[in-house]
């Protein structure tokens, strides 16, 4: 039997082997049915005036910290997708960023800290992009797996700051996102590869975030905290778009597949 398995992370239809995204044939026994999406919008970052700001809210977490966030952009260059650190010297707070083919988190213990893994991300389609930390080591995510990581030997803790934690931009309007944006999650913990991998397939997992901001709003200039923790934010300059679609796990019944004929 083929499965559908419909990603906009890059590869298209894909089979579903023994737990594994895989082109090769072989019996399948699982795949992702995505008539169910629980996504409604995203918000449009025009990569000129468009940010949110956490009202009053510097979200300082040390010493374990998870940000995940559905981003889709072909804009490759320096863009913060949130975070509170303040200027790049800055040696207080922590920024998740794209760079230039890279997955980036800055962040300051007294002394500023980048890291960083190589990571393509402009190919104008979803991609659910994550980034931990937890002692000084940081792991790098993309659509569910672990991409790459990092150790930092000295720099175990994230000094906290009194800046406005942003998404989309830095104060300022420095290092401006570009591209559509939705599912903004803050962990005060580290979430396992199993956790992050279930959010990106639209399971649930039993660890609460700190704050999700979910942009199902539709309209208006509040962007809501869905977690309960009230951590609303305010859109300056931003526009609703339809959101990602994420693959929801359903079970199916094995069978074989003997040509690239059976996808469709």
């Amino acid at each position: 039997m083929a499965v559908k398995y419909l990603t906009e992370s890059g590869l298209g239809f894909q089979y579903i082997v023994d737990d594994e995204k895989s082109f090769y044939t072989a019996s399948v026994y699982q795949g992702y049915d995505v008539s169910s999406s629980p996504f409604s919008n995203s918000i449009i970052f025009d990569g000129s005036d468009t940010y949110i700001a956490i009202t009053d809210q510097s979200i300082n977490i040390s010493p374990s910290l998870t940000i995940l966030a559905w981003i889709k952009t072909e804009t490759n260059a320096e863009q913060r997708i949130c975070g509170n650190k303040g200027a790049d010297s800055a040696t207080t707070g922590y920024d998740f960023y794209l760079d230039v083919d890279k997955l980036s988190l800055r962040y300051g213990d007294g002394t500023e800290r980048n890291t960083y893994v190589d990571y393509e991300y402009d190919d104008n389609i979803w991609h659910l992009i994550g980034v931990t930390f937890n002692a000084g080591t940081v792991k790098f995510y993309a659509d569910g797996v672990q991409v790459g990581s990092t150790s930092t030997p000295g720099g175990t803790t994230i000094s906290d700051t009194t800046n406005v934690f942003t998404i989309g931009a830095k104060p300022g309007l420095i290092y401006k996102f570009t591209g559509s944006m939705d599912n903004v999650y803050v962990f005060d913990s580290v979430l396992s590869v199993d956790n992050i991998n279930s959010i990106y397939t639209g399971e649930s997992i039993s660890i609460s975030p700190k704050s999700l901001w979910k942009f199902d709003e539709g309209s208006g200039t509040v962007a809501k905290d869905s977690s309960g923790n009230g951590l609303n934010g305010v859109i300056t300059s931003g526009t609703y778009s339809s959101g990602p679609t994420q693959l929801v796990k359903t079970i199916f019944p094995g069978g074989d597949i003997t040509s690239d004929d059976a996808l469709y």
